[in-house]
């Protein structure tokens, strides 16, 4: 595997092998790519989505939360009931949790 490539990793975290790091945001301890200004990605609650020209890498988009606001609804034919409601939905499917690493020497 290259220095910056990424994994899912299904063990605890304080056993991240050392020449990996966490993908938290945080700046890259060692190696190659230290001091340089990179910091690893923040794939903390995230997915990933394969890149292309439209979704260009190393870039981010969604929303944890979605909402809906209703509004008037018709009630028969003539007659509207004015409903206002913010609720939050989570649309995300079953999942199991498992942290990104990535190879930093």
């Amino acid at each position: 595997m290259p220095v910056g490539g990424i994994i899912m990793w299904y063990g605890a975290l304080i056993d991240i092998p050392s020449n990996w790091q966490l993908c938290d945001g945080s700046a890259i301890s060692s190696g190659p790519l230290f001091g340089v200004g990179n910091n690893t990605p923040d794939l903390t609650n995230r997915f990933i989505i394969g890149a292309d020209s439209s979704l260009i890498p190393n870039t981010t988009g969604g929303s944890s939360n979605n909402g809906a606001t209703i509004g008037s609804v018709q009630e028969g034919t003539n007659s509207f009931i004015q409903v206002v409601t913010n609720i939050n939905v989570d649309n995300r499917p079953p999942y199991y949790a498992l942290a990104y690493i990535m190879r930093i020497e």
